[in-house]
């Protein structure tokens, strides 16, 4: 319980972004498989999974998960798959149940916490799912406590990726917006999941300030914000 706790006050930019969504669109965070899928036939009876926003696809009580066309990360495990395709319902035991989250998919986390506003967030991780996107992933960040939002006191931010072959192509906008209380700062650490590259470029120039953790196959990319688009490549990343 604990670990869901504090896992989902780190998704906390995550969701507030996907309520910014559901508040403009109507599109609503937890989305049903055939609102999500509807083009899927196979999608019309399962009444046990959903996508929670963009990025998540979970069950719960099921035995099996159905994954749509497309590339699926297992988020627990790392583990890849392509769908069209139906699984077991397979879990780590300290969990509570199947996670995936989709190819393209672009996740910006807060820092670890106890409840949310306790640590400043000047770092943002966020995970990266290499995959191509239809549209930028927007960050929505406001004071988080009052309604000045509604008087146009908040920041938004552009995420994309693309993939090109073996390189992998993120960029990143400037904060667009401000509001009370937003951090002066702003750093990112990116986690990409996938195999080591070959090379990192920042802004077309070599990038040394990056690891790679084979364990967890992913790589690590921290970026000071800048007040221009910046844009991160990883070269050799298919291999």
């Amino acid at each position: 319980f604990a670990a869901y706790a504090r896992w989902r006050c780190r998704l906390t930019p995550y969701v507030y972004s996907m309520a910014r969504v559901a508040n403009e669109t109507g599109l609503p965070i937890a989305r049903a498989m055939p609102m999500a899928f509807p083009d899927d036939p196979e999608s019309d009876g399962l009444l046990r999974q959903y996508l929670f926003g963009d990025a998540f696809l979970t069950a719960a009580f099921a035995e099996t998960i159905y994954l749509p066309a497309g590339t699926w990360f297992d988020y627990w495990t790392g583990a890849r798959a392509d769908g069209p395709e139906t699984q077991p319902a397979a879990f780590p035991a300290d969990r509570g149940g199947p996670l995936f989250a989709r190819a393209g998919a672009l996740i910006p986390l807060g820092p670890d916490q106890a409840h949310w506003g306790q640590k400043p967030v000047e770092t943002l991780t966020v995970e990266v799912f290499p995959g191509n996107r239809a549209e930028p992933f927007a960050l929505f960040e406001d004071d988080g406590d009052t309604e000045a939002y509604r008087n146009g006191e908040w920041a938004r931010t552009e995420f994309d990726q693309r993939v090109d072959g073996d390189t992998l192509v993120l960029s990143v906008s400037p904060r667009a917006g401000s509001y009370d209380g937003m951090p002066e700062r702003r750093r990112y650490r990116f986690e990409i999941h996938g195999p080591r590259p070959g090379a990192v470029r920042v802004g077309g120039r070599p990038y040394s300030d990056w690891r790679y953790e084979a364990d967890r196959s992913r790589v690590i990319v921290p970026l000071e914000a800048a007040p221009a688009e910046q844009s991160i490549e990883l070269t050799g990343f298919g291999r």
